[in-house]
C-alpha cells in the first residue's frame, strides 16, 4: 500500500492544479531504486481550460470515458486508480473473465456480486481493500470517491 499511497498523493497533486492525466496504468508508473512512484506520459493529459486530446487506455477507463470522451474531472483518474489497486493485488487483468450477467449486475451497480466471485479467486482481496475498490471504482462519476475523501 506503501506505493499506492504514494499515487495517490501525486495524482492529488496534479487534481489540486486542475490537472487531470486521464491514462493512468501500470505502464505510466515508474518506481526509482528508492521505491518512490514517478508518473509518465502526460500526452492525454488536460486541464480545465484546454480542449480534449485524444488517447485513454480503454481498460483502464471508467465507463463514463465510453460514452462521453469530454469528461473533465478527476473521477477519470480515481476510476483508473481503482484499476490500478485491482492489479496490484491480483496480477491479472481487471474485469478478465467476468460473465455477461456480471456485467449487467456492473451496470446496476451492484459490485457486491462481482467482488464475491473475484474473491473467490483471489485471496488478497480484504474486505477492507474490496471496500477501497467499491469507492474507487464506482460506476456513478457523481458518487466515485475523491482522493481526498480516501485519506481520511
Amino acid at each position: 500500500m506503501y506505493l499506492f499511497r504514494q499515487l495517490l498523493m501525486a495524482i492529488s497533486y496534479f487534481h489540486n492544479l486542475g490537472v487531470f492525466h486521464r491514462d493512468l496504468k501500470p505502464e505510466n508508473i515508474m518506481i526509482t531504486g528508492n521505491f518512490e512512484i514517478k508518473i509518465i506520459d502526460f500526452s492525454s493529459c488536460t486541464d480545465q481550460l484546454k480542449s480534449l486530446p485524444e488517447g485513454g487506455t480503454p481498460s483502464y477507463c471508467p465507463f463514463e470515458w465510453h460514452y462521453e470522451k469530454e469528461c473533465l474531472n478527476p473521477a477519470i483518474d480515481v476510476f483508473s486508480l481503482g484499476v490500478i489497486l485491482y492489479n496490484m493485488f491480483t496480477k491479472s487483468v481487471f474485469f478478465n473473465g467476468i460473465s455477461n450477467e456480471g456485467f449487467k449486475k456492473l451496470e446496476k451497480s451492484e459490485w457486491r456480486y462481482f467482488w464475491k466471485v473475484l474473491s473467490k479467486q483471489h485471496s488478497l482481496l480484504t474486505d477492507e481493500l474490496i471496500n477501497l475498490m467499491d469507492k474507487l471504482l464506482t460506476i456513478d462519476p457523481d458518487e466515485r470517491s475523491r482522493i481526498d475523501w480516501i485519506f481520511d
